[in-house]
C-alpha cells in the first residue's frame, strides 16, 4: 500500500505565514484547480497512468478529484502486483482531512492498494483491475476487444475519467480505440472526428454519448463505463475491415482466386 499526503495551510488568525507555508502555496495552486474544473465530476482530472512492467504496476504523477478537492501525486509510483491468482483492484482510499502541526494544515491523505474485493466504496475509487494467473507476464494493453476478459491484462475500463460533462471513459483505452479504427477499419467522417479526437486525449462525455447515439443508436447518459466499453466494441466489430498494400495509401480489396 502506498499512502500520499496532501497539505493545505490553514489561514487562522495568529497562524503565521512562514517559507515552508508560503511554499506549499506555490507548489500546490488549489485556488487554480478549484477555479478550473469547479464543474467537473470526481475522477481523474490529468496523468494518473498506469501501466505493468517486471511484475510491478506504475502510476505517473497527476491529479484525481474527489468531493471537490484535488489529491496531486507529484512523482510516479511503483506497487508490487500480487502473484497468487484472483481477480484484483487497484483502488485509491479518499480518507477524512485532519488537522495537523497544531491547526498549521489541513491533510488530505489517500491510500492506493490492491484489494480482492470487487467493490468500491463510497470513499474508494477505482483504477485498474488485473484477472491475476500466476506464471504468466502481466501485459499491458494494445488491442481495444478482449481487455476485459483475458488473464493478466492491466484492465482500466472502469477508471474514471473526470470531465466537464460527467465521468467519461479512460483516455488510453479510448487512444487504443481509435489507432485501433484508424489501422484496420474502413471509417466514416464521424469516425475520423471522434478517433483524431480522443488520440488528442481530449473526449469529454457528452462528445462521447452522441458519437455513440449517432453511430448505433443507443442512449448511454447513465451508461457506466463497462457499457460504454460494450457499446465501443459493438461499434468496432460492425465496420468494415480495410488492408492496404504496404507502403502505398492505394487500398487492396480482399479478391479470391478460384483455379
Amino acid at each position: 500500500m502506498v499512502t500520499i499526503e496532501n497539505r493545505i495551510p490553514i489561514f487562522r488568525r495568529g497562524n503565521i505565514l512562514d517559507k515552508e507555508v508560503l511554499d506549499n502555496m506555490k507548489e500546490t495552486p488549489y485556488e487554480y484547480y478549484s477555479l478550473s474544473y469547479n464543474e467537473y465530476s470526481n475522477g481523474v482530472i490529468c496523468g494518473i497512468e498506469t501501466y505493468a512492467e517486471d511484475e510491478f504496476l506504475y502510476i505517473t504523477a497527476g491529479i484525481i478529484k474527489y468531493n471537490n478537492f484535488y489529491y496531486k501525486i507529484k512523482e510516479k509510483l511503483k506497487i508490487e502486483i500480487p502473484i497468487e491468482d484472483g481477480d484484483y483492484i487497484l483502488k485509491v482510499k479518499f480518507l477524512p482531512p485532519v488537522e495537523v502541526e497544531k491547526g498549521k494544515y489541513e491533510k488530505y491523505s489517500i491510500e492506493i492498494f490492491f484489494s480482492i474485493d470487487g467493490k468500491c466504496q463510497s470513499n474508494e475509487m477505482e483504477l485498474v483491475r488485473i484477472k491475476r494467473r500466476e506464471g504468466a507476464e502481466i501485459r499491458n494493453p494494445s488491442a481495444f476487444v478482449g481487455i476485459d476478459k483475458e488473464y493478466n491484462i492491466v484492465n482500466e475500463i472502469h477508471k474514471f475519467k473526470s470531465t466537464v460533462s460527467g465521468v467519461s471513459f479512460p483516455s488510453k483505452l479510448l487512444k487504443i480505440y481509435a489507432g485501433r479504427i484508424f489501422d484496420e477499419k474502413e471509417m466514416e467522417s464521424l469516425d475520423e472526428v471522434f478517433c483524431s479526437t480522443a488520440l488528442n486525449g481530449s473526449v469529454s462525455r457528452e462528445l462521447l454519448n452522441a458519437y455513440i447515439k449517432r453511430r448505433i443508436r443507443e442512449e448511454c447518459h447513465q451508461a457506466d463505463n463497462q457499457k460504454i466499453y460494450e457499446y465501443l466494441k459493438q461499434i468496432y466489430n460492425s465496420m468494415k475491415g480495410n488492408r492496404f498494400v504496404r507502403g502505398s495509401n492505394v487500398k487492396k480489396k480482399n479478391l479470391m482466386m478460384v483455379e
